[in-house]
């Protein structure tokens, strides 16, 4: 249902009806500078910054032969003007052109042309200077934000400019060709119109060199990420700090004696010297010497006491967990991710028998030196960490 009672006026603290305040009206105003700003600079890159004709010339069929007002003459002026009207080209103003032979014809001449390449110039220009920035503050490791910024500029500057051009300095006038071959005196004619100086597109070869210098400024730019990609890898991947010789230490740097580890225990170790190398870290097990394969205990085993790689073959996280499952009929040694839940089997060579792992975990030979101190007779046979890293 609709209601004819008039609606109640706002009332603000004075008692009046109410009005935007001062902060609302401000904000009105800043859009609405705004939006006229984006107008006249969508017109300014697309070049329509001036009305176009709207002359809508008379179409009278029927004319009477001769030079008067309805004669050859003046269909060929109302010709033309509906050329010029059809092509929706600026306003012009038509001429007569005597050749001095008794013969003539209508020229549509427009207004000087006012265009320029000084504005797109600078604009290439200013996206050449965001590219070589922003190659600065990459190479300086800068800020991350400034370096969006100005890759942003480098972009929106030479699109802008590359838009401006097509729009504002490519032609887009209507040409009309006559078929006859023109004589002396009309190709003297046509010869000094377009001799105007105010036809001549100035600043070409600025403009070219700002193109040439903006394009290579964003494509050495462009070049600079590359080295955010590091040196390559080489074998880094394959092979760790483990060399033959090296003791096996805690973490705080203390030899491992083949005593220090009991039955059932675990220790991570790594090679001496290098306790700071995340994937060279170990577990050390101890179990009974007769539950391992024949494959493992060929490996480097010294009574019992099996190392392998910490560092998952899923997703390189830490193998952390060692647990025996002593209940019957057998019992089972097995070590376990607890990121993933990838189960290893310790004493099959650290097979994979539960979770997302698909390759088994390295294991590392081991010796015993004349000290008693446990020692690596080599690096691990196999690349550690996730299985992916070893695919070619």
């Amino acid at each position: 249902m609709s209601s004819d009672r008039p609606r109640r006026p706002r009332v603000g603290d004075d008692g009046r009806p109410g009005r935007a305040g001062p902060v609302a009206s401000a904000v009105v105003a800043v859009f609405g500078a705004l939006a006229a700003l984006l107008r006249r600079l969508s017109a300014w890159i697309t070049g329509h910054h001036r009305p176009p004709s709207a002359a809508s010339p008379p179409t009278d069929d029927g004319e009477p032969e001769g030079d008067g007002p309805g004669g050859p003459d003046e269909r060929d002026r109302r010709d033309l003007l509906r050329a010029v009207a059809a092509s929706e080209l600026e306003p012009v103003e038509l001429t007569r052109l005597d050749h001095g032979d008794g013969s003539h014809q209508w020229l549509a001449v427009g207004p000087a042309p006012t265009r320029s390449a000084l504005p797109i110039a600078l604009l290439l220009l200013a996206s050449a200077a965001c590219a070589v920035g922003f190659a600065v503050v990459y190479a300086v490791d800068g800020s991350h934000v400034l370096q969006g910024v100005l890759l942003g500029g480098a972009l929106l500057g030479m699109g802008v400019s590359l838009v401006a051009w097509g729009a504002r300095l490519l032609p887009e006038t209507l040409s009309l060709e006559r078929r006859e071959p023109l004589d002396q005196g009309q190709r003297a004619a046509l010869e000094t119109d377009l001799s105007r100086p105010e036809l001549a597109r100035p600043g070409r070869r600025v403009l070219l060199g700002s193109l040439v210098g903006a394009a290579g400024a964003f494509l050495v730019a462009a070049a600079f990420p590359l080295r955010s990609l590091g040196p390559k890898p080489g074998n880094a991947l394959s092979t760790t700090a483990w060399r033959a010789g090296l003791r096996l230490v805690t973490a705080d740097g203390r030899p491992v004696h083949r005593d220090d580890i009991p039955l059932d225990g675990a220790l991570t170790v790594f090679p001496e010297g290098h306790t700071d190398a995340g994937d060279s870290q170990v577990m050390l097990l101890r179990v009974p010497d007769g539950l391992l394969s024949p494959g493992t205990a060929s490996g480097g085993v010294v009574d019992g006491r099996v190392a392998y790689s910490k560092v998952c073959t899923h997703a390189g996280c830490p193998v952390a967990q060692f647990r025996v499952d002593s209940r019957p009929p057998i019992t089972s040694y097995e070590l376990l991710c607890p990121c993933h839940q990838s189960l290893f089997d310790v004493l099959d060579g650290a097979r994979p028998i539960a979770g997302p792992a698909a390759s088994p975990l390295p294991q590392l030979p081991l010796a015993v030196d004349d000290g008693g101190y446990l020692v690596a007779t080599g690096d691990f046979p196999a690349p550690i960490g996730p299985s992916y890293w070893d695919e070619p």
